[in-house]
């Protein structure tokens, strides 16, 4: 199972960059595993963080992930 994951990952990570500029998608994917992960640990393992301005924290890098896969229209 871990095996086919991380080929489906591989793959995932290889259409990206063929859609896109490699500092967004790298940026996009570095955010989203920080996200995915603190959920995953949140709910799994019933990890807490210790203070608010961790959750703000993590609040930035889903703002962040938003604002770097926005575009201006012109």
């Amino acid at each position: 199972m871990g095996v086919l994951g991380y080929v489906g990952v591989v793959i995932a990570l290889v259409w990206s960059f063929k859609t896109g500029n490699v500092l967004v998608v790298n940026g996009l994917w570095d955010g989203m595993s920080a996200v995915i992960e603190s959920v995953a640990a949140y709910i799994i393992l019933g990890d807490r963080l210790e203070n608010p301005i961790q959750y703000m924290g993590l609040a930035f890098i889903i703002i962040g992930l938003f604002t770097m896969k926005y575009r201006i229209k012109n």
